[in-house]
């Protein structure tokens, strides 16, 4: 695709792999865009008087904490899906039958 581009070709987007697709390429920019208005970083950078502004460094950020995350997901994902082999989920619990 690349050398395409530096070719100068016209690229059809049903002639390229879904993931460098444009609409691809659209929702990806999309997301990061929903995670940098919707849950931005909301630390209070201390001015640094000498400087006339913040430097960005030496503040101490509040980060998501990713196992509970991850273990709330883990717990959830299969929500109102079916099982195989004798068994099915339904709310969030496993029955064997």
């Amino acid at each position: 695709m690349y050398d395409l581009a530096l070719e100068g070709e016209k690229l059809i987007e049903d002639d390229i792999a879904f993931m460098f697709s444009p609409s691809h390429i659209r929702h990806c920019v999309d997301l990061l865009r929903h995670s940098l208005m919707c849950q931005p970083d909301l630390t209070v950078e201390v001015k640094d008087l000498e400087k006339g502004g913040v430097n960005g460094f030496g503040t101490e950020h509040q980060c998501i904490n990713w196992e509970q995350i991850m273990g709330w997901v883990s717990k959830w994902e299969t929500y109102g899906q079916h099982k195989g082999k004798g068994g099915h989920t339904n709310e969030g619990h496993t029955h064997k039958g």
